[in-house]
């Protein structure tokens, strides 16, 4: 009885593994957000979602469904992503840009299902090296106050910096290779597999020896570092992300 509530719940449950802000001031905003605003949207949104008949959320689901279950490769989450997706464009168009076109609303939602069909869990399949890489670049973002020349000051433990470039637009990552190593196998993440490829991909920047890691100054101190292009790294995940799904035109139009 145990085991089948459990596989019930399971299968009523979408578990993202992924952060949702980039930093720390990110979530305490939201969280002090949330704390003045709360129960204002919900009832907002849910007095929006009475205009429509059943019939019409069934429709849309149904299209969303589709087009979330045609690019998800047999995910076993996909129509629960399709729902959530359905969800969040019905919660743009109602609640956060009242009068948006419902095509816009759409199309926002189906990258949302992108980013998160690959990262719900429930499936072991996909390509291991990018998820690794998918790790390093949301664990850089979720941790860039450890990268800021104020790090110290703040009394946070430098973990290496950030260096916008002088001759074009952009910026890369110094990181410790030491901190990058722990992180990599704290996550359960082959370091050699992850950097080779990263260094395949174009996202490394070389050091002149054989290895994946450079020298860089850190006060009275030379530190072996792995560094990032954070260019390189975004659209690295963009081209492993694919095309977002995309929903066929409704022939009854839009929501109420």
């Amino acid at each position: 009885m145990g085991s089948s509530t459990q596989q019930g719940a399971a299968n009523r449950t979408l578990e993202l593994c992924a952060e949702p802000f980039e930093d720390v001031r990110a979530a305490q905003a939201m969280h002090h957000l949330v704390s003045a605003q709360h129960g204002t949207a919900g009832r907002a949104y849910v007095a929006a979602l009475r205009r429509n008949d059943a019939a019409f959320y069934a429709g849309q689901f149904s299209s969303v469904r589709d087009a979330v279950c045609a690019a998800a490769g047999g995910h076993p989450q996909a129509d629960n992503v399709a729902l959530l997706a359905l969800a969040d464009a019905l919660a743009q168009f109602y609640v956060f840009a009242p009068g948006s076109d419902w095509a816009a609303c759409l199309e926002g939602a189906m990258l949302m299902a992108r980013w998160a069909l690959v990262n719900a869990t429930g499936t072991d399949g996909g390509d291991t090296d990018v998820k690794a890489i998918q790790f390093v670049a949301e664990w850089l973002v979720r941790n860039r106050l450890h990268f800021e020349s104020s790090a110290e000051m703040d009394r946070l433990e430098r973990w290496g910096s950030v260096e916008q470039y002088r001759d074009r637009p952009g910026f890369c990552w110094w990181v410790f290779s030491s901190v990058l190593d722990q992180a990599l196998g704290g996550a359960n993440f082959d370091r050699q597999k992850t950097l080779r490829r990263m260094a395949d991909e174009g996202v490394l920047l070389p050091g002149s020896g054989r290895g994946f890691t450079r020298q860089k100054r850190f006060g009275d101190s030379r530190v072996y570092c792995v560094c990032v292009d954070n260019a390189a790294l975004e659209a690295m995940l963009e081209r492993s992300a694919g095309a977002p799904p995309a929903v066929a035109p409704s022939q009854g139009g839009g929501p109420c």
